[in-house]
């Protein structure tokens, strides 16, 4: 975080207002690492206390986005499954349709050159920011883009551009007391960083001042505030209960489990080394001089009434410890952490997978116990739940705020693109059997189950590509060759399947 951000506001009297009335600490943008890194969360969280998600999330959001920002670096489980999480989200295609369902070519051109350079920092296209979103609510909960018309040194002929803010620059703590406007308000209308109108709609975003980040105003100083209009910001988070407007980690239910396997792990490295070292005792009832191999050495005074007398040697292996008359040899060796570690660790890397809802072996490797079947129910599971985050998180609140702005400057610059209408092609996911997936695609065409469109839509096939490949075949005399099979082809062939060694 950029050191000239400073979370202090002007006038010390309202800070301890504000935080006597919401209970937070008005802190910076930072956390110290010592306490974003602590073993303790679990001990923290005995206390619970019951409000809106809101005022909750002014006590923990910003610890626990540390918290949950630490272990996205440092953790390797997190890491992986982060990764794999933002992966399979994909991205999002955008088509712009005539209404007699043609491509409109010329709103697809602009769109296109738009998403080959959506950034106002320059950085990746489209679908790099679609990957960045899904990682600011992984590791933030919520992902925040700004709306930008910028015309001055912009290639592209609809002047929109992009700006992804980090959440931490929403400053949850803000009440608006600083700001000589939205002080004037009733109190409670500036919340958790949002300035609202009378009917709980956003007005104002309320960011932190930073030259970095371009949404410094003149005249502002670091430790100031900057309302950006709410219609200019796309806020995506997934909504868990009513009126919540900032969103949590995907991450955060799971720190106390993630904490646990890291303790866990380090004791058994520990108890793991102590059983490697072999010690031994020898009780001396008469005090006699030890009769020990290689090199003797005392620590102490050399008297045999002195207590704290000690005697050390340093053995070699294969050498013989000889006791004398009356001794006893006790061999002293720490045992293993046990049988049941490798059970319990699956258990936690099982309740890791069920939280993040990405399958557990795609988390781990782990295929032991899965059959093909098996395979296929999770993928289509795990499926599911992609579709869901795309059509209820990050559509509505982020892509499609995005292409109605785009649309709205395109259809004053150039009316002709009136008639385009947007359509939304969802990254295809693929199955274990390729062959099953097609053979599918082909008995729900014919049994009115699916359309062609549909099926084109998911293999991002356009209609213009599948009349020119079929002039292709024709000109090759390949049509024979790619015809679909018959009705009782397809269904001779699924009722006699061919068993494998996956297969149940």
């Amino acid at each position: 975080m950029n050191g000239n951000i400073i979370g202090t506001d002007t006038d010390t009297g309202i800070a301890n207002q504000a935080t006597s009335v919401y209970g937070a600490s008005w802190n910076a943008l930072h956390t110290p690492a010592y306490d974003s890194a602590s073993m303790d969360f679990k001990n923290s969280q005995r206390e619970a206390y019951v409000a809106d998600a809101d005022l909750l999330a002014i006590n923990e959001l910003l610890l626990i986005q540390s918290r949950s920002r630490n272990v996205s670096r440092n953790n390797p489980i997190v890491t992986s499954a982060e990764d794999k999480y933002v992966a399979k989200l994909g991205s999002i295609k955008v088509n712009f349709k005539n209404p007699d369902g043609t491509e409109h070519k010329l709103m697809q051109e602009l769109w296109d050159e738009f998403a080959d350079d959506p950034n106002l920092d320059g950085k990746g296209n489209l679908c790099t920011n679609q990957a960045v979103w899904n990682h600011d609510r992984f590791q933030s909960g919520e992902a925040i883009i700004r709306m930008i018309i910028k015309q001055k040194d912009n290639s592209n002929r609809i002047p929109l551009k992009l700006q992804s803010i980090e959440s931490e620059y929403l400053d949850v703590t803000y009440m608006g007391f600083s700001d000589p406007e939205l002080s004037q308000l009733p109190f409670g209308t500036t919340r958790y960083g949002i300035t609202f109108d009378d009917y709980n709609k956003p007005i104002f975003y309320n960011f932190w001042s930073d030259r970095h980040y371009g949404i410094r105003n003149v005249n502002t100083t670091p430790w100031q505030h900057v309302k950006v209009p709410a219609e200019d910001v796309c806020h995506i988070f997934e909504r868990r209960r009513s009126n919540q407007w900032r969103g949590t980690p995907v991450v955060s239910s799971l720190l106390s489990t993630i904490y646990e396997i890291t303790d866990l792990t380090d004791a058994t490295v520990a108890k793991q080394l102590a059983a490697a070292a072999i010690s031994w005792i020898v009780e001396q009832p008469d005090g006699s001089p030890l009769n020990a191999p290689g090199s003797i050495r005392t620590a102490g005074n050399t008297m045999p009434t002195d207590l704290e007398r000690k005697l050390f040697f340093v053995a070699n292996g294969g050498q013989v410890q000889y006791t004398n008359p009356g001794e006893k040899f006790q061999l002293v060796q720490s045992s293993d952490i046990g049988n049941n570690l490798t059970s319990l660790l699956k258990h936690q890397l099982q309740t890791i997978a069920a939280g993040y809802g990405i399958p557990y072996y795609m988390l781990t490797g782990d295929t032991e116990g899965l059959n093909f079947s098996s395979i296929q129910g999770i993928l289509l599971e795990f499926r599911n739940r992609l579709e869901y985050i795309h059509h209820y998180i990050n559509l509505p609140d982020g892509l499609d705020r995005i292409v109605k702005r785009f649309t709205a400057i395109a259809n004053i610059m150039y009316p002709e693109t009136v008639t385009a209408k947007p359509s939304y092609q969802f990254p295809k996911n693929y199955g274990v059997d390729m062959l099953k997936d097609y053979q599918g695609n082909v008995l729900g065409m014919q049994s009115g189950q699916t359309t062609l469109k549909r099926v084109m839509d998911e293999n991002h096939l356009t209609e213009e590509e599948v009349l020119q490949d079929q002039a292709l075949k024709e000109k090759l005399g390949l049509v024979g060759l790619t015809d679909l099979p018959t009705s009782a082809n397809m269904t001779q062939n699924n009722n006699t399947p061919q068993r494998d060694t996956t297969s149940n």
